[in-house]
């Protein structure tokens, strides 16, 4: 074959069989969403059976030894309950309308307001909207859920926003390191705003241009070595 001769597919795909495996994967990401809110709505009932015994602080480690997992993860299951059981979003998520990570975006942003009232009006309008996307066969992207919740919280409570904002970069204003195996280490800074974190990568891009045309170093190279510059200097 000729250099820069058109590859023509050896065989024809098949339509048909391609439709079959999209459904059937639309059909079991449903399903998850289902399963995860019946599952919720099971460890829910189950911490409500323990509190009425006076054991309320042993559900979690039932459901870790049930789930075979870590008390973390049985715990962030069983918040994640009482906050969608709390907003009434449990049986859309039963009902398939609600997926798996939109209900993780959902719990972020609305569990933490004292309004139940603010966080309850603003499930009923992401509700509304998850309905219209169903019947358009579409679905919203977790990140766009959450720039959308986040933007209807900034418009109807801009003063509670500042201040949640505020109490976020106390409670996350950090400085982190994790090692990684054979020696090398990453490091984070947390909490930063977003003016502090523009003025950080603005004067690390200032000092990491490629040295010449023979500069062999990749981009992310640059900018470590011109981070340290900058905490040297």
């Amino acid at each position: 074959m000729a250099i820069g001769q058109a590859v023509l597919p050896s065989a024809t795909l098949d339509v048909a069989e391609v439709n079959r495996l999209s459904d059937a994967l639309e059909a079991g990401e449903r399903d998850r969403s289902v399963r995860h809110g019946e599952q919720l709505l099971t460890i829910l009932t189950l911490d409500r059976v323990y509190a009425r015994a006076g054991m309320g602080l042993g559900t979690a480690a039932q459901v870790a030894l049930l789930l075979t997992c870590s008390e973390h993860r049985a715990n962030q299951l069983l918040s994640d309950a009482r906050v969608l059981d709390r907003l009434g979003a449990l049986p859309a998520m039963r009902d398939g309308l609600l997926t798996v990570e939109q209900a993780r975006v959902v719990v972020d942003v609305l569990g933490p307001l004292e309004s139940l009232g603010l966080a309850a009006s603003l499930w009923e309008r992401l509700q509304t909207r998850l309905v219209l996307d169903a019947e358009r066969d579409g679905v919203l992207p977790p990140a766009r859920l959450r720039e959308l919740l986040q933007r209807w919280l900034l418009a109807a409570d801009p003063d509670g926003a500042a201040e949640r904002r505020k109490a976020a970069q106390r409670e996350t204003t950090d400085v982190q390191a994790w090692r990684r195996e054979g020696g090398l280490e990453d490091l984070a800074l947390r909490g930063l705003t977003s003016p502090s974190a523009q003025a950080i990568l603005d004067r690390i891009c200032q000092h990491s241009d490629p040295i010449g045309p023979y500069d062999r170093r990749s981009e992310g190279q640059r900018r470590l070595e011109a981070a340290q510059v900058s905490r040297r200097s």
